[in-house]
């Protein structure tokens, strides 16, 4: 059983790989895509609410173990922040 598991994750793996292989060769990056990419990347974590929000998930709610009190403030946490970002 073990090797059919292993087998079946290689090959998947080797598959998944492959197509997404041949997804990325088909499309031509322009220069200036990674530039903006990497300012947007940059602005996200110097300007942005990532880190304070990654704070407030450790250090506020801590600890989140599946069933637990802390899991379910986090759940509610997460959805009232993704509200007020919109999405």
């Amino acid at each position: 059983m073990k090797r059919i598991l292993l087998f079946s994750t290689i090959l998947l793996a080797l598959i998944s790989n492959n197509y997404l292989n041949s997804q990325t060769s088909n499309h031509v990056f322009d220069k200036s895509d990674s530039v903006i990419i990497r300012e947007l990347y940059n602005m996200a974590l110097s300007e942005g609410e990532s880190y304070e929000n990654l704070r407030y998930l450790c250090k506020e709610i801590g600890a989140r173990i599946t069933g637990s009190t802390e899991a379910q403030m986090a759940v509610e946490w997460g959805q009232k922040i993704m509200t007020e970002y919109g999405f």
